[in-house]
């Protein structure tokens, strides 16, 4: 893989770079040098629902640029300049960073304006509160909490009621519900669909009367990769005349660790229920002689009648998966699948009146895959550390390295720019201690990089994210389900 920097460098002092979180904590041992640290009062608020969070101690690095700047720390002090040229990662290039802070070279006028100009121009990068706050994550960092959950395994998008706006359901620990639009109004469609927890859903109209069907994934129990009856179980819910009421379970056939599902399209015009294992039968720490069988579940004239459901295996290539994107086509022809696994991915496109697979291999595996066009995203590895893009088959670009348990992945024009970004979110504390959400913005000219913009900080421990115009303005919003912050919440679209 190529890691992003590594390509030829724009600007003669452009630095190398470092992960995130080394280079926030590089940036967080300058501000104690700062007479005044914020009180109490100026820390950030972590959850407050329907209001602009601000960014993270940004009174500090403010006050810390105000001292280097006004008291003259390093203008005329060249011991210092050498610290934060070294700070910055600036390298030995200018004359003004070599040497060391014992013995350090004279700072001219002219290298003093340099300096000050890179200084200014890569704190903002390296230190990005440090220059006020993000204009990206302001414009969707406005913060509705939805609900207080349990775990919130999965999420989907979908309307509900038939009343032509999007509603959001979620698998939770151990009730399948959905909340209504606008007032999200909480209405649980089935408790307890096993003794173990509920994993994943699926939401889509596919009888077109303008209300979503839903299926559900429980019984997880991924270490039992043998026994149907202890590990896996997939639902299709028959829908009430009134849907604020409970649904009725149809328990369908299954193999263990039922993990992830969609409802997806073939070229007849037909759906069919995907779902995907997380293992292949008997298999062990993703190794075995049994792929794990990606099985379409074709819909019947009666859904409700278990016996009518008839099933077939789309692909079994590989040992381990995790997730799989649905690219849906506009359309309305065929959809397409990619299954992020331990050993690559598996993109399977109707054509010839059947489904067809490509494999592409990777070393570490995907997690999380999105494809968005000709642009794929991914998480490596398993609940991995890394972001990466790639356009078409290119070798893939790390953008970020930094998560921890990335678990959470879209690609979406959020910003308007007519560019796709890439959303990324984890539930593991970091090397900072922190949790939440980044969106990647591609290059705005050729060889520049891209930039990370924090949307979440620390208080989104992200399970799972969709993407969707939730209350219709045309601009494409956040919803987030939080494991072990135990929130469901919305990040609206406040661009202009």
């Amino acid at each position: 893989m190529t890691i992003a920097g590594d390509e030829p460098r724009l600007a003669e002092f452009r630095p190398q770079r470092k992960p995130f979180s080394h280079l926030r904590s590089e940036c967080e041992q300058l501000a104690p040098t700062v007479n005044n640290p914020p009180s109490k009062a100026e820390e950030p608020m972590h959850s407050a629902p329907k209001s602009m969070r601000r960014p993270v101690n940004n009174r500090r690095y403010s006050a810390l640029l105000h001292k280097l700047f006004t008291e003259k720390t390093f203008l005329f002090n060249s011991a210092f300049s050498v610290q934060l040229c070294h700070r910055l990662r600036l390298g030995d290039k200018p004359d003004f960073c070599k040497g060391s802070a014992m013995n350090p070279p004279p700072l001219t006028l002219a290298s003093r304006i340099t300096f000050f100009a890179i200084v200014i121009s890569q704190w903002s990068q390296w230190c990005p509160l440090a220059s006020g706050e993000d204009a990206v994550a302001k414009a969707i960092a406005f913060v509705e909490k939805i609900d207080d959950i349990q775990i919130g395994y999965g999420l989907a998008i979908g309307d509900v009621d038939g009343d032509g706006k999007d509603d959001i359901l979620l698998a939770d620990q151990k009730e399948i519900v959905w909340y209504r639009n606008p007032d999200w109004q909480r209405h649980i469609v089935a408790t307890r669909l096993s003794l173990k927890d509920n994993v994943c859903i699926a939401a889509r109209d596919i009888d077109g009367d303008g209300k979503v069907e839903i299926a559900a994934g429980a019984n997880w129990n991924p270490g039992e990769t043998s026994n149907r009856d202890e590990s896996g179980s997939v639902h299709y819910l028959t829908a009430p005349e009134d849907v604020t009421q409970p649904w009725t379970p149809v328990k369908l056939p299954h193999d263990p660790t039922t993990h992830r599902m969609h409802w997806v399209r073939d070229g007849k015009g037909k759906f069919s229920l995907v779902v995907l294992p997380l293992h292949g039968i008997d298999n062990r720490g993703g190794k075995g002689e049994h792929g794990v069988k990606v099985t379409a579940y074709h819909v019947p004239e009666k859904p409700e009648d278990a016996a009518q459901w008839k099933t077939t295996v789309l692909d079994d290539s590989m040992h381990m998966t995790h997730n799989f994107d649905l690219i849906i086509d506009p359309k309305g022809g065929a959809d397409q699948l990619v299954i992020a696994g331990r050993e690559g991915i598996v993109t399977l496109a109707w054509s010839e009146s059947k489904w067809n697979r490509t494999f592409q291999g990777f070393d570490e595996g995907f997690g999380e895959v999105r494809r968005n066009g000709d642009i794929t995203a991914g998480i490596h590895p398993f609940h991995g550390n890394k972001v990466t893009v790639a356009l078409g088959n290119a070798i893939p670009l790390v953008l970020d390295e930094s998560l921890n348990e990335g678990h959470a992945l879209a690609i979406a024009d959020l910003l308007g720019t007519g560019q796709r970004q890439i959303i990324a979110g984890w539930r593991g504390t970091d090397a900072s201690g922190r949790v939440g959400i980044r969106l990647y913005a591609p290059p705005q000219s050729a060889g520049a990089p891209w930039t990370q913009h924090l949307i979440d900080d620390n208080t989104m421990a992200c399970e799972d994210v969709k993407i969707a115009d939730i209350n219709g303005d045309g601009k494409p919003d956040i919803i987030a389900a939080g494991r072990n912050t135990k929130n469901l919440n919305i990040y609206w679209n406040r661009r202009k």
